[in-house]
């Protein structure tokens, strides 16, 4: 159990891609995904993150739909992202985002290890069915944009 209660399991018992046996991070890029939906998402989280300076950020929060992008790219690239990371990427308070964090785990979209080096530190990436779920979201985007009309 992590320091919350909330069963953390060893990363040797998830098949966490970015882990290695020893539980430690072992980044490389992955050749996972179509080439072109890396770079869609990544300009996408760009564009959301460009709407706080035209507009205040509080009408843009949405921590869950962040956190799960951003772990679509470090999927992707092969980066581990630690829980802190993850966080950050939510664009809100900590003690929000870790609250966001912990649904998702809840909901089996996000899968959650611990570090054998450093109980500590806990690593997060997407499940196989977030995986799926958000390649499925990027196609319709792409179709979309083509269509002219993207909806995000």
């Amino acid at each position: 159990m992590d320091w919350r209660g909330l069963t953390t399991k060893p990363a040797s018992s998830l098949d966490l891609p970015c882990l290695n046996e020893a539980g430690l991070s072992d980044a490389r890029l992955f050749d996972g995904g179509p080439p072109d939906h890396l770079d869609i998402v990544r300009d996408y989280l760009r564009a959301r993150r460009g709407r706080t300076q035209l507009l205040p950020a509080e009408l843009f929060a949405e921590p869950a739909w962040d956190i799960l992008l951003d772990l679509y790219v470090s999927h992707i690239e092969g980066r581990c992202v630690s829980v802190a990371s993850a966080c950050d990427a939510a664009a809100v308070p900590p003690a929000t985002a870790l609250r966001w964090l912990d649904r998702l785990v809840v909901l089996g979209l996000v899968q959650r290890a611990g570090n054998f080096d450093d109980q500590r530190l806990s690593f997060v990436d997407l499940s196989p069915t977030a995986l799926e779920a958000i390649e499925r979201w990027v196609e319709d985007f792409l179709l979309a944009a083509r269509r002219g009309g993207a909806e995000g």
